[in-house]
């Protein structure tokens, strides 16, 4: 496919299109990745893993025998909370890949009623997303024009699952809570996942794709402003004229309320 990508991480990434999601995924796969990795150190691996849980479990035990000041328990509380995560991540690392996740804000432009002088160019994501097994995905975005405010509704139907990939779903539940486990058995990283149990759930199931435009359900609802002709002069707000538009929310009460005459 050939889509045209817009926004920050576009341009960081220098992504204009694309012709494949394969493609995609590898600019955005951490070349550091011990899975990527595993294939030139299938040897070290093992020991290598070893030295990064034992670096973690030493930097925790150092954390834990601080006296902090009032101050510090928030950050020290954030940094024991993220080594944690690392050390649990390791026995994951070896068989998973690691993705940026900046490639799910990627963006994507689609036109609006090109045939028409209103022809307007809104930004949406380009990846749909759903909890695995979900459907359909939804995205609402809001946006201005000169005398109307309109809301996009974009709606899009998530493909079948094979089972093979249930399979690999269900494996990878089970890699996740074997390594929750392992990180139990150990006396100082287990302990401190035991106080933050609560923050380590079951492992939360994305599904992501691409919908083709032919594929995107898109609506657009338009509510028209409420015009009002206003001069801001000698510190007042002299209304001069205010008029119907159809479809318009009633304001006539905020007026009453709010003007300091008694015409009508």
């Amino acid at each position: 496919m050939s889509i045209e990508l817009v926004g920050d991480i576009a341009e960081e990434r220098n992504l204009c299109d694309f012709e494949n999601l394969e493609d995609l995924i590898k600019k955005f796969i951490h070349s550091t990745s011990l899975s990527y990795l595993k294939p030139m150190f299938e040897k070290e691996i093992g020991p290598r893993i070893n030295k990064i849980k034992k670096e973690k479990r030493d930097l925790v035990s150092n954390l834990l025998g601080e006296i902090p000041l009032n101050s510090q328990e928030g950050d020290i509380q954030n940094a024991l909370l993220h080594i944690l995560r690392d050390y649990i991540a390791c026995d994951l690392d070896v068989k998973y890949d690691s993705l940026d996740p900046k490639i799910f804000q990627l963006e994507r432009a689609i036109v609006l009623s090109p045939d028409t002088m209103d022809k307007q160019e809104v930004s949406i994501p380009l990846f749909a997303g759903v909890s695995f097994g979900d459907s359909p995905w939804k995205y609402s975005h809001k946006y201005e024009e000169k005398y109307k405010t309109n809301f996009l509704n974009v709606e899009s139907k998530a493909p079948p699952i094979p089972k093979e990939v249930k399979e690999k779903a269900r494996k990878f539940s089970s890699d996740y809570l074997t390594s929750i486990a392992r990180t139990l058995e150990d006396p100082v990283m287990g302990n401190l996942l035991l106080k933050n149990y609560d923050k380590f759930s079951l492992p939360n199931l994305l599904m992501y794709w691409i919908p083709s435009p032919q594929e995107l359900k898109i609506e657009v609802e338009t509510v028209e402003k409420d015009p009002i002709l206003v001069a801001n002069n000698l510190g007042r707000s002299f209304l001069i004229d205010n008029w119907f538009v159809k479809g318009e929310q009633p304001y006539e009460h905020y007026l009453l309320e709010f003007k300091k005459s008694r015409r009508n």
